[in-house]
């Protein structure tokens, strides 16, 4: 959970962790978004959403994260 939430401050907003997904998997070797990169991040949160781990507004609640995965 300290990946997305380096404070532990609670539940962390959609806009949030798909930039952070996104340039996870960019890294450092390009400067933009491209499609594949958005396509990460974008399965990535389906797959959170399929295991119950977002809200109505597709923001990760912690808790049920750390239990889904």
């Amino acid at each position: 959970m300290k990946f997305f939430d380096k404070q532990m401050q609670g539940d962390i907003p959609e806009s949030v962790y798909m930039k952070l997904l996104e340039e996870l998997v960019r890294g450092k070797s390009m400067d933009e978004p491209t499609e594949a990169t958005k396509v990460f991040a974008n399965t990535f949160k389906k797959m959170m959403k399929n295991a119950g781990c977002l809200d109505d507004k597709d923001a990760i609640i912690r808790d049920n994260l750390q239990q889904a995965f």
